[in-house]
C-alpha cells in the first residue's frame, strides 16, 4: 500500500493527508498494510496508534512528505 501511495503525484499525497477525515482513513489504510506486509512489532504499534492518534500522525507524515518525501518509520 505504501508503494501505491508513493507512486501518486506528491501534490495528491499532500492533499490525501491535509484533511483531517481523509487523512485518518489514509493512515490506517497505510500503517495496517505496512504491519501486514513487513510484521514486527513496531510497525503494529504504530498502527494501533493510528486509531487514537491517526489525525496526528497523518500530519507528521504530511510534513515529511513536503520536505523528504517519504513517510513516518518507512
Amino acid at each position: 500500500m505504501i508503494t501505491a501511495f508513493k507512486r501518486l503525484p506528491k501534490v495528491l499525497q499532500v492533499i490525501l493527508l491535509l484533511f483531517p477525515g481523509i487523512n485518518w482513513i489514509v493512515e490506517l489504510i497505510l500503517r495496517f498494510g505496512r504491519a501486514l506486509e513487513k510484521f514486527n512489532l513496531v510497525n503494529l504499534l504504530v498502527a494501533i496508534l493510528c486509531l487514537p492518534f491517526g489525525v496526528i500522525i497523518g500530519w507528521i507524515d504530511m510534513v515529511l512528505v513536503i520536505f523528504s518525501d517519504h513517510l513516518l518509520l518507512d
